[in-house]
């Protein structure tokens, strides 16, 4: 598990892809609100992501805060976002 700051998450994403992480399992998001541990903002998005040859599977979070929540999207690197 890694966590990425929203300024970075594109290229960091499309590195991840380069090197064999080519398949997105997964985007989530999860509500922190009222949270006591140490997430970095209220929401947390997180991206699942696999290597369909080595298996090895990877989750990259970005924390977001309100009013600020836009992120670019994963579609261009990934077809199947656009249904997640």
């Amino acid at each position: 598990r890694v966590v990425v700051g929203k300024e970075v998450v594109a290229d960091a994403l499309a590195h991840l892809k380069s090197i064999g992480f080519d398949l997105l399992v997964d985007v989530t998001c999860v509500d922190y609100l009222g949270w006591r541990g140490d997430a970095e903002g209220r929401f947390g998005l997180v991206y699942a992501l696999a290597n369909a040859t080595t298996n090895e599977r990877i989750f990259i979070r970005v924390f977001l805060d309100e009013p600020d929540l836009k992120l670019p999207s994963v579609q261009p690197l990934w077809k199947g976002a656009d249904w997640m």
